[in-house]
């Protein structure tokens, strides 16, 4: 039996830093103190003591017409850059998403809605071989999420010209890609709480992925690439609890 051992220490340091710029709103960088100790029983990890040193860059403003938008740029731990997103919020047609990466577009913001004390239910440091159906959401998309009916949200994300990890500068191009080519997802979540207290911590989400493939996969040609996610979470008090399948 392989025995994990894990303590987190998280600490939220809020703004650590806010300038203002002409014409464009705010900037503020925002970030964590977290300290962590990770062994594995089975194997030799080294040191075990790990520490947050990530960074995020946000900046903020509004247009004439009442249209919000938001700049998003994360640096991962050492400064490395990991995402970022452009959301424009508009008063009645929902909100626009220019997304590096984030996994917020599509079904890649429900690759794992489990409930957990960190971000995702696998957040313990040991992902090796881990799979997640994240459709257009390892690529350059956009995204476009309605405004909310009867508790209900539609999420629609396109990748157009090439589905793949890679992250693009402004007057630049993500490259060819001889296998993925375009690809889009949709989803669609509900909140039927029915009137009833009781019920308005129910959540309930579908959705699917499909990416255009050209060519072969190592030696086999497997046709398009489809990818499918639907689950359900329930809060009640301080205890949710949630399901999940992915395809």
């Amino acid at each position: 039996m392989n025995k994990l051992t894990k303590v987190g220490l998280s600490a939220l340091c809020g703004s650590l830093a806010s300038v203002a710029a002409a014409n464009a709103g705010t900037m503020e960088v925002l970030g964590s103190a977290t300290a962590t100790y990770t062994s594995n029983s089975t194997k030799v990890t080294g040191n075990p003591i790990g520490m947050n040193s990530a960074l995020t860059f946000k900046g903020s403003g509004e247009l004439d017409n009442g249209t919000t938008f938001t700049l998003t740029v994360t640096g991962a731990d050492q400064m490395g850059y990991t995402s970022g997103n452009i959301n424009i919020v508009t008063p009645s047609m929902g909100s626009f998403n220019i997304n590096s990466r984030t996994g917020g577009n599509g079904i890649g913001g429900h690759d794992d809605k489990m409930p957990t004390a960190w971000e995702e239910s696998w957040g313990h440091g040991m992902t090796s071989g881990f799979d997640f159906q994240k459709g257009v959401a390892s690529a350059m998309n956009i995204g476009w999420t309605s405004p909310s009916f009867l508790g209900t949200t539609l999420k629609l994300a396109v990748a157009p010209g090439g589905n793949k990890a890679a992250f693009s500068n402004d007057k630049a191009v993500g490259g060819a890609n001889t296998i993925k080519q375009g690809g889009y997802d949709a989803l669609i979540e509900m909140k039927p709480s029915f009137g009833v207290d009781a019920l308005s911590g129910l959540t309930i989400w579908a959705g699917g992925s499909h990416t255009d493939q050209e060519g072969k996969v190592s030696t086999i040609n497997n046709g398009d690439h489809e990818e499918v996610n639907a689950g359900f979470t329930f809060a009640y008090g301080p205890v949710t609890v949630g399901m999940q399948k992915n395809g």
